[in-house]
């Protein structure tokens, strides 16, 4: 068993390219990763550096499948991204990733300053009171802290409809069921220690003048490994949400 490592979802074949170009920045710094598909492998993800494992659990909501990554991964430390990520070739693991049971990611613009609010989670954190939690880029260790947090998703999941949760987010998605268990474990909304990410969804970028689609008005450049947008590097993993980007990363 490899110490640390990615994991993703790839569910259908644009997610498994994406997951495939994810790999082989991974594989740039030396860390391996696996992805979970369902069904036949594409070519991309075939010819890349991942380790292909087949999901053949019971899925029947949106995201639910998010739920295995404990199980599903074979790393003692596991970090869990979006299909639709990539890593700039400098970056590097800091050891409080190997330390610590549970780490939530956290939006910074492309200038490295935090995104204080996210507009599409505002009712969870405002009505709520849930901690803004990312799985776009999450990182676990296997231990009993995040054995039951992976318990409560499942929990979660599984009784959604039988619950109020829906009045917030009609169906779940992997940030609120991860938002609502780690409130739950922790009876906190404090995350602690956060993993700075780039999350290029509009709103949380941190480049007011972009729209919805950023990719279509700001400067992108790619050259081994190394990222700009809008002339500023990239430091640190970018979920860059437009699904039509995975080849510039290659």
């Amino acid at each position: 068993m490899d110490y640390l490592g990615a994991l993703t979802f790839a569910i259908g074949d644009d997610y498994q390219n994406m997951a495939a170009v994810q790999a082989q920045s991974w594989s740039r710094i030396g860390i391996p990763m696996t992805v979970v598909i369902k069904g036949r492998a594409t070519p991309a993800l075939l010819n890349s550096d991942a380790n292909i494992v087949q999901l053949d659990r019971e899925v029947t909501k949106p995201f639910e499948f998010e739920k295995y990554a404990y199980d599903l991964s074979p790393y003692t430390v596991t970090i869990k991204t979006d299909a639709d990520l990539v890593v700039p070739w400098m970056w590097r693991p800091t050891p409080l990733m190997t330390e610590l049971p549970l780490i939530s990611g956290k939006p910074i613009g492309l200038n490295g300053s935090p995104m204080e609010s996210s507009p599409y989670r505002e009712t969870a954190t405002k009505f709520l009171g849930l901690p803004e939690v990312y799985s776009a880029f999450f990182t676990f260790r296997k231990g009993p802290d995040a054995s039951t947090f992976f318990r409560y998703v499942d929990e979660i999941f599984t009784s959604y409809y039988m619950t109020d949760l829906p009045n917030v987010e009609p169906t779940p998605s992997t940030d609120f069921v991860y938002s609502v268990a780690w409130a739950r474990l922790l009876s906190s909304a404090d995350l602690g220690y956060t993993l700075p990410f780039h999350h290029m969804k509009h709103g949380v970028h941190g480049l007011s003048t972009v729209g919805h689609d950023w990719a279509a008005e700001a400067s992108l450049s790619v050259t081994t490994g190394n990222i700009f947008i809008n002339g500023y590097q990239v430091y640190h993993p970018l979920h860059y949400h437009n699904k039509d980007l995975a080849s510039r990363f290659l």
